[in-house]
């Protein structure tokens, strides 16, 4: 679940690194007083040389960004289409946006990035939207900003979907919230510290891409923490979406709720289960009390205690029907008393 887009966008920033590896190689040689004709041209050009990896790595990262937000959220729009089959049960803001979205939609098909959506595709969709019920909504009608994707514009695409709070929320999800607490622990001046961080990328591709010229030219160390930080921004927000979906998986599903008698060690939960039937290496979903909300866990250990003997055995799996029993589990999550558990 969410995994294309951003193993993509690693891809991509990997090999940003791997240029600017080289780069760095390259400038310690050119340091070296050795006597070549190759390094001195080199020396001769090292102006030029520098603005112009400057712009192809700005232009580089920002092009990466871009297409990370856009792709991922088509991800999400697809796992939201498995997650709730009918459109009646979508999110109040997407069936509020989506039919006026379309319309836009309507009118940006000679767009290079909609070229593979059509008139004829749009009225399909449609069709299995209103007359049949089906959540069969697409993500380009809610992709037609045109880009410039700073906090704020990514905050409203969110947001146009149902997925608000995003500027708290991102904020407290790792990698970005380690990073940001580095220099600050002060909430408020995090979201300042986002929102400036990707307008300086947004408005420093625009600059280069429309051929001005400045003197402004960040160098390789800056890059790499603008690198830095585009990658783990990414990574939290690659983790809010994924919660998100979650949070609508635990809403769908009808399981049966517990909630632990006891927690040992903060990954065994004594359970009283009935109607069940759970295995090693199966997941649950666990509901906690504060952000992130939502969690998915992996069963590690299995224990249940017999009705007959009171002797509590080691199990793979179990199938446990009317009568009710005392289960322990371990999880791969960690667990609390008060936390909420469904096995999925």
């Amino acid at each position: 679940m969410m995994i294309n887009a951003i193993t993509v966008l690693r891809e991509k920033l990997d090999s940003i690194n791997t240029h600017i590896e080289v780069l760095k190689r390259i400038d310690i040689i050119t340091k070296q007083e050795i006597e070549n004709e190759d390094i001195k041209y080199i020396q001769s050009k090292q102006t030029d040389e520098k603005i112009f990896n400057y712009r192809a790595n700005i232009i580089s990262l920002y092009g990466a960004f871009e297409c990370f937000i856009e792709e991922v959220f088509k991800e999400y729009i697809e796992q939201l289409r498995h997650t709730i089959p009918q459109y009646n049960s979508l999110n109040k803001k997407i069936k509020d946006n989506y039919f006026d979205n379309v319309a836009k939609l309507h009118s940006k098909l000679h767009y290079a990035k909609f070229s593979h959506i059509t008139e004829l595709k749009i009225v399909q969709n449609l069709e299995k939207v209103i007359a049949q019920g089906n959540n069969e909504i697409l993500a380009e009608p809610f992709l037609c900003n045109g880009g410039n994707y700073k906090h704020n514009i990514i905050c409203d695409l969110m947001s146009s979907v149902g997925i608000d709070k995003v500027d708290s929320n991102i904020i407290q999800l790792s990698p970005l919230s380690d990073l940001l607490l580095e220099s600050t622990p002060d909430k408020d001046q995090q979201r300042t510290m986002v929102a400036m961080r990707l307008e300086e990328l947004v408005d420093r591709r625009n600059e280069v891409a429309h051929g001005a010229i400045s003197d402004d030219i960040i160098d390789i160390d800056c890059f790499e923490d603008m690198l830095k930080f585009t990658a783990d921004y990414c990574d939290s927000l690659n983790k809010l979406l994924k919660h998100e979906l979650l949070k609508y998986k635990w809403e769908q599903m009808s399981s049966t709720t517990y909630t632990p008698i006891n927690v040992y060690d903060n990954r065994i939960a004594v359970l009283k289960v009935k109607n069940v039937k759970i295995s090693i290496g199966s997941k649950l979903l666990i509901k906690r009390h504060k952000f992130p909300l939502y969690l998915e866990a992996q069963i590690l250990g299995l224990r249940v205690k017999n009705n007959t003997t009171e002797i509590e055995e080691e199990k793979d799996s179990i199938e446990i029907n009317d009568e009710e029993h005392l289960i322990s589990i371990e999880v791969s999550a960690k667990l609390k008393e008060n936390r909420e558990l469904k096995f999925i």
